[in-house]
């Protein structure tokens, strides 16, 4: 189910987002999500030109940081 909702999210950026091709796509995500990311963040870069930057934490550290403005969110 996890690797669905996923799957979902970047076919949603890929198929939305039409100016990011060639930047870096910054993903934060819990450690839960580590091996799906990493097993499907080579695919997903293959095919959309983009390039990943994975980073991992706990809910709490993201969600301060989310909370504090750092980074950004697609729309």
């Amino acid at each position: 189910m996890r690797k669905f909702w996923l799957i979902s999210c970047l076919g949603y950026a890929l198929a939305t987002c039409d100016t990011w091709a060639a930047e870096k796509l910054k993903i934060e995500s819990t450690v839960a999500f580590r091996s799906v990311l990493e097993d499907l963040g080579p695919k997903f870069q293959q095919v959309s030109g983009a390039e990943l930057e994975l980073s991992f934490d706990t809910a709490g550290v993201i969600s301060r940081r989310v909370s504090s403005g750092e980074g950004s969110v697609l729309p």
